[in-house]
């Protein structure tokens, strides 16, 4: 009997033995071959580019071939003329397959003097409205900036065009800094609609 006995249990732990080695196995060949769980919620890409327009027949009007595109250095605006304008260009396109906001402003204005930002002002069109901002609005102290565009909204392949002018006022006059104005750099910033 005790014969039997044990060969009863070593029956038993063979079975279980074998039992949680195939249960083991099964549990990992079904992780293994399960495939990954893919969210696939969009992109979200944007192209941009900056022009200078040159008004080559001086008529005030900056036809399409009269834009040539700017890809390094900033913009220093010096030894301007009371009522100079300058024509600048800024394209947009959302590249990615959802709506994006896009946001543009102007960056790092640097200045030797702050009373210089008082000679100057913006002048474009948006949603047909004349929008004309006095450069003495931006903020900050050494490096300054200012919002032209602000969440605007562009769907897949859709492209957007800020056309302005930087316009140096009719009463502008070296007390007011006669120095440099430079602008560095544009962010051209585009982010997911929610």
């Amino acid at each position: 009997m005790k014969k039997s006995k044990i060969i009863l249990m070593l029956i038993t732990m063979f079975l279980t033995i074998v039992l949680s080695v195939y249960i083991t196995f099964a549990w990992f060949d079904m992780i293994k071959s399960s495939k990954p769980i893919i969210i696939n919620t969009g992109s979200l890409k944007q192209s941009s580019s900056f022009f200078y327009g040159i008004d080559s027949d001086n008529n005030g009007i900056i036809e399409e071939n009269e834009y040539e595109g700017v890809s390094e250095g900033g913009i220093s605006l010096n030894g301007v003329l009371p009522g100079e304008v300058n024509h600048f260009r800024i394209r947009a396109k959302n590249l990615g397959n959802i709506d994006g906001n896009l946001t543009i402003i102007m960056n790092d204005m640097i200045i030797s003097n702050r009373d210089i930002l008082e000679g100057f002002y913006i002048e474009y069109t948006y949603n047909n409205e004349a929008i004309q901002i006095d450069l003495s609005e931006a903020t900050g102290d050494e490096l300054l900036s200012l919002v032209l565009i602000e969440n605007v909204t562009l769907s897949p392949e859709e492209q957007f065009f800020l056309d302005f002018k930087m316009i140096v006022k009719p009463e502008y006059n070296s007390s007011w800094g006669g120095a440099e104005l430079t602008i560095t750099n544009y962010i051209i910033r585009m982010v997911q609609v929610y």
